[in-house]
């Protein structure tokens, strides 16, 4: 069986044999990194946030659901500072995350993993 390597979206690493399957072997995500409230783009998925140089309470606001369909995002408190410097993860629109419009991540070094479901216009925290 023959194979080459790849580059796919420049983040995604893998080989494809030639029946055309394709193994992935590396995916990176390259970081979006916040200090102030921020709208998450659809095509961010890594949303490190600098709580040590944020200025206070910072507020991440989510895609509407049925606009990322099956997309999963990552929230990070990269600095360990939520316990002082809470983060809020906000839905858009009427879409929810576990029921409720937002959630709090106050711990140091927490991270939240969230996906959207958007035919029912929700995210699930996983």
């Amino acid at each position: 069986m023959t194979s080459r390597t790849i580059t796919l979206n420049s983040t995604i690493y893998g080989t494809v044999d030639c029946k055309n399957k394709v193994s992935v072997s590396q995916f990176f995500m390259t970081p979006t990194l916040v200090t102030d409230n921020h709208t998450v783009a659809t095509t961010e998925y890594l949303i490190y946030v600098d709580t040590a140089t944020a200025m206070g309470n910072v507020t991440i606001t989510l895609p509407l659901a049925d606009s990322v369909n099956n997309q999963t995002f990552f929230v990070v408190d990269a600095t360990g500072e939520a316990n002082i410097k809470p983060i809020r993860i906000v839905a858009s629109g009427g879409d929810l995350i576990c029921g409720q419009s937002s959630v709090l991540v106050n711990n140091s070094f927490t991270s939240i993993t969230l996906f959207a479901y958007g035919p029912k216009n929700i995210y699930s925290i996983i």
